[in-house]
């Protein structure tokens, strides 16, 4: 489902809006260690509802230390019994439960 560049997706990960994002946005708002958790992606409405964004797992999505660690706290609590091919769409609403929203990676072109 997914060819990735691997050199073009280094430089995007290294990039400044990648590094301000990581940050909470602000050039100075992160302590040094602590990272905020990213979950990167193309973003799509689940059935259309805008309020439950999910980056799509078939064209890829990417996280963070961060967002990992925070993950595997979560998940003995979040769904824990659910089986779905909806991976995408449950991460999400994982991440969502600790405030990590979806990262619109798509650029304007």
């Amino acid at each position: 489902d997914i060819f990735v560049l691997v050199e073009n997706m280094r430089l995007y990960l290294e990039s400044d809006v990648i590094k301000l994002a990581a940050k909470g946005g602000s050039t100075d708002g992160t302590p040094l260690g602590q990272e905020k958790a990213l979950f990167l992606g193309r973003r799509f409405a689940y059935r259309g509802n805008k309020n439950l964004m999910f980056n799509s797992g078939g064209s890829g999505y990417s996280i963070n230390k961060a967002a990992i660690k925070a993950l595997v706290k979560k998940f003995p609590t979040c769904f824990p019994n659910k089986h779905t091919s909806e991976e995408d769409v449950f991460v999400a609403l994982c991440f969502r439960e600790m405030g990590v929203l979806p990262f619109e990676t798509k650029d304007q072109n």
